[in-house]
């Protein structure tokens, strides 16, 4: 039995298709539908919309800024919630050191998580409630 790949249930979740997009226009995409084991902090829809003005049409025009920001939502290894709860932060794929709290559910850097644990055959996905920028 096949279960999809990070890259195939981000682009089929209704709530992650400016996700999908800039995935693609970043060229990460193909990381995410390969092999590896990755957990991916997802930005619904709604948390690109809570963005300051201008922020993602920059993003856009800028492939290396972009690249870093959505590296900065990817973590090598596969952690479900409960692996994260008890950890106090984790590196992301750019090297970024995001910290984690599970005071109130549990919040990756300014975000909390909005759906947690969807495994896939190459990693965990958590739907998050906003976009980290975290440099």
């Amino acid at each position: 039995m096949r279960v999809d790949t990070l890259a195939d249930i981000i682009a089929g979740t209704p709530d992650l298709t400016t996700l999908t997009s800039l995935l693609r226009l970043a060229g990460l995409d193909s990381m995410l539908r390969g092999p590896g084991h990755y957990t991916l902090f997802a930005p619904t829809d709604e948390a690109f919309v809570y963005l300051r003005p201008g922020v993602l049409a920059a993003l856009c025009a800028d492939l290396p800024r972009l690249r870093d920001v959505l590296s900065d939502h990817i973590v090598p290894g596969a952690f479900v919630a409960a692996d994260l709860m008890d950890m106090p932060a984790v590196t992301a794929l750019s090297g970024t050191r995001i910290t984690l709290t599970s005071t109130h559910g549990l919040q990756v850097a300014q975000s909390y998580l909005t759906q947690a644990d969807q495994i896939t055959d190459n990693g965990v996905l958590h739907q998050i409630g906003a976009v980290l920028l975290l440099r």
